[in-house]
């Protein structure tokens, strides 16, 4: 979605009055780091993204500050303490 926003022209960007949008939320799926930098551009840091996994098992959330200090970042835990492990199954290191 936000791909396709930003394919609007100036003149109709122009048209969306966003000085009461305070939030939007994003998730399920990665956001290309260009496309949410010039998100957060035109929307401002308002973007919060977060990512969890099936069944509740674990989850992350990254507002625009944090974001832009770590662009392509997923986060910080939400729940706890969270493991990455590659396909054997093998804890890989933080």
């Amino acid at each position: 979605m936000f791909v396709r926003m930003l394919k609007l022209s100036d003149t109709e960007r122009s048209r969306y009055q966003l000085g009461s949008h305070r939030v939007a939320v994003h998730a399920a799926a990665p956001c290309p780091v260009d496309v949410k930098r010039r998100m957060i551009e035109w929307w401002g840091p308002i973007l919060e993204e977060y990512y969890a996994g099936t069944e509740g098992n674990g989850s992350t959330a990254i507002g625009s500050k944090e974001w832009l200090e770590h662009p392509g970042s997923v986060g910080r835990s939400r729940s706890g303490v969270l493991h990455v492990c590659d396909e054997d199954g093998k804890e890989l290191p933080p």
